[in-house]
């Protein structure tokens, strides 16, 4: 899948660590057909999150102590992980709205007060949820393409392809989440569909692939804690081995989605 153009990206040399205005030059410069490596890609998302670090942490913190409220008093009851998994879905659309929101406006050199990022987002939060829910049913689904065994894998020859297709996907809450000219109503559906023709160019396909296969490490680390907790007898092992990694990660991955976004629409 990956061309030796793609290769290139991973090989590029990461910019020089300078000012975090001149490095958001990169984004704010006229349109060009040539894009951001994938190591300027995390570069540039590791420093606009690091801009807002403390906000983005409170935020992590209020995501998992919401989902604690909810997931701990619940306990094992019967159903008590469809609530627990909706709330998840709720509160990663919100943090995910949020971090898509602090970094467009950092790339545009027009940095948002937090107050001014979180009434933003609550405007359109149903919409952010709506099109995570397409995206969750969807990797739900598919999910044994990736991580089951060699007969629902296809002997491994669905795992690129499915893949590409949550790659596909991973742009389409950040574009809910900062689209300001697709009346509210049309933008969940206008945010998937613009989110998986952008990311299925041919251009781009390479690189939504590297993009996608970051995200597997932390579903990984996921399964092999549920594993863990539950052979050694940990109480609500689900809980502990998904929420507090998941609340730590959503935010840094957002961020890396948005930049990528950008980049994209840079050369669109």
């Amino acid at each position: 899948m990956c061309g030796s153009g793609d290769l290139a990206l991973l090989l590029a040399p990461r910019r020089p660590n300078h000012d975090l205005k001149s490095g958001f030059l990169l984004l704010t410069e006229p349109k060009r057909r040539s894009p951001l490596s994938i190591g300027a890609v995390v570069d540039l998302a590791f420093e606009a999150y690091w801009a807002d670090l403390r906000f983005y942490f409170a935020l992590a913190i209020a995501a998992f102590a919401f989902q604690a409220a909810i997931g701990l008093p619940l306990g094992n009851v019967p159903g008590a992980e469809w609530w627990l998994e909706a709330a998840n879905l709720a509160t990663d659309a919100f943090v995910a709205g949020c971090v898509s929101v602090g970094v467009a406006a950092r790339l545009r050199d027009e940095p948002l007060p937090p107050r001014a990022i979180l009434a933003r987002v609550a405007r359109r939060w149903w919409a952010i949820v709506f099109v995570d829910l397409i995206v969750w049913l969807i990797r739900l689904l598919t999910f044994g393409f990736v991580f089951g065994g060699l007969e629902a894998t296809g002997y491994y020859t669905l795992v690129l392809p499915t893949l590409v297709l949550w790659g596909s996907l991973l742009c389409a809450d950040v574009i809910a989440s900062i689209d300001d000219e697709t009346p509210l109503p049309a933008l969940p559906g206008l945010a998937l569909v613009r989110s998986v023709v952008l990311s299925l160019n041919r251009r781009n396909l390479g690189r939504v692939t590297i993009l996608s296969v970051i995200t597997v490490p932390a579903v990984m680390l996921s399964m092999v804690l549920d594993d863990v907790f539950k052979m050694h007898g940990v109480p609500l092992h689900t809980f502990w081995s998904s929420i507090p990694l998941d609340a730590l990660l959503v935010g840094p991955y957002q961020a890396l989605f948005a930049v990528f976004y950008l980049d994209l629409l840079k050369r669109a």
